[in-house]
Parts: structure tokens; C-alpha cells; sequence
């Protein structure tokens, strides 16, 4: 008799944990929660945009099947886990070079809606937590410094962006222009261009020379 109720226990727990779901609100709560936590209220409050591309993902005749997050409903199948992707933009007026940090945090949360590792916030410099000047180099500074560099000739000006480099794990400025334009036909028809292009990557804070190379660059079809 003692076997039998276990067994009986067990069914019932297995039954509950395939059937496990949550509400998509539910979810996007949570991930807001912890959001918070991570940046304080008042910074997150101002930023919660969520990115279209956030859904969880179910298990359901042992095939892993995803849904979205943005819609008000009911999550199906056996709950595995959530990719919550958030667009943040904060100012930072202390610092001329980076006065706007734009960029993506994604939360990913198990199927009981915890954590499962801490997003990856390098982006944000220390100086910003300590409420101090930055120690960024700027635009001007990182275009004479890649000059430096024996740039090839090229047919438009310079171009800059800052950003953070998940492969670097730092802030680095990136300088380009373009050498030369080729058109080409896709389909037969579409006309597109080709352009090779000449970067050079540069640490933000310390100045030093990261990489140099020339690269192809067209449009997606």
C-alpha cells in the first residue's frame, strides 16, 4: 500500500511539472525584477523596452518548440526555459565620448524563472557606478591615432563608433572608411554594392592599436 501512494505521488508531481506554464507577463515581470536589481530602479524604470526577438521555449512530444514573450497569453507545453532581451539607453553627461551607452542585456531564465547566469554588463564603464569622469579617449584622439596606422587611400572621410566588444570584454573605438565600391547583380536583376572596407580597432580607455583589417561588406539578401 505504501508502494502503491509513492508511486501514486510521483504520477501526480510528474503530471504537475509536465504541465508547468506560466502567463508571458508572469515571465516578463520577473525578468523586469531582476533587471532592477541589477541596475536600480530609476535607470531601468526609463528603459524597459523590450526587443521583439524575447520568447521562451517548450518542450512538447520531445521536440523543443519557442513562443513569444510580447503577446499577453498563456505559455504552452512543458516550460524549458526564457530569452528575455531588453534595449537599453542611458546617458551618461559626465563623459563627452560615450554621453549615450545604447545596448542589448538578454536574460536567460530556467524553467522555475531564476537566473541562470549574470548578463553581461562590461559595457557600462566602472566610472559610471563611481560617479567619476570617464577615462575614454575621443573621436579625435582615436582617428589620429588610427592615421597612425598607414591607412590605405580611400574614397570617403573617416567614420567612428564606440562600443563594447563581447571578445575583448572592453570598451573600443572603431575607425573605418572605404577603399572601393564594386556593383554586382543578385538574382539576375537586383543591382547591389560591395564594399571593402578598412578598420582599425582601438581600446577606448588606454589608446592602444587592438587590430587592422580590411574586410568586404554588402547587403544581406
Amino acid at each position: 500500500m505504501k508502494r502503491l501512494i509513492i508511486v501514486c505521488l510521483f504520477f501526480h508531481l510528474s503530471l504537475l511539472v509536465k504541465s508547468q506554464q506560466y502567463l508571458t507577463s508572469e515571465i516578463r515581470l520577473k525578468g523586469d525584477s531582476i533587471m532592477r536589481k541589477i541596475l536600480g530602479d530609476t535607470i531601468f524604470s526609463n528603459n524597459s523596452i523590450y526587443d521583439s526577438t524575447s520568447r521562451y521555449f517548450y518542450w512538447r512530444k520531445g521536440v523543443c518548440l519557442g513562443g513569444t514573450l510580447t503577446k499577453e497569453i498563456k505559455t504552452k507545453g512543458k516550460f524549458s526555459n526564457a530569452f528575455i532581451s531588453y534595449y537599453l539607453s542611458i546617458p551618461y553627461p559626465s563623459c563627452k565620448p560615450y554621453s549615450l551607452m545604447k545596448f542589448n542585456v538578454t536574460l536567460i531564465l530556467n524553467k522555475n524563472l531564476f537566473l541562470e547566469k549574470a548578463p553581461e554588463l562590461g559595457f557600462i564603464p566602472d566610472s559610471y557606478w563611481k560617479n567619476i569622469e570617464c577615462e575614454i579617449i575621443d573621436k579625435e584622439v582615436a582617428i589620429s591615432l588610427a592615421r597612425q596606422q598607414n591607412l590605405k587611400p580611400g574614397i570617403d572621410s573617416l567614420k567612428t563608433s564606440i562600443y563594447y566588444s563581447l571578445e575583448k570584454k572592453k570598451l573600443v573605438w572603431s575607425v573605418s572608411h572605404i577603399l572601393s565600391e564594386e556593383t554586382k547583380i543578385a538574382f539576375k536583376t537586383v543591382p547591389y554594392k560591395v564594399s571593402t572596407v578598412e578598420e582599425i580597432i582601438i581600446d577606448a580607455a588606454s589608446g592602444n592599436v587592438i587590430s587592422q583589417r580590411i574586410y568586404q561588406l554588402s547587403p544581406m539578401y
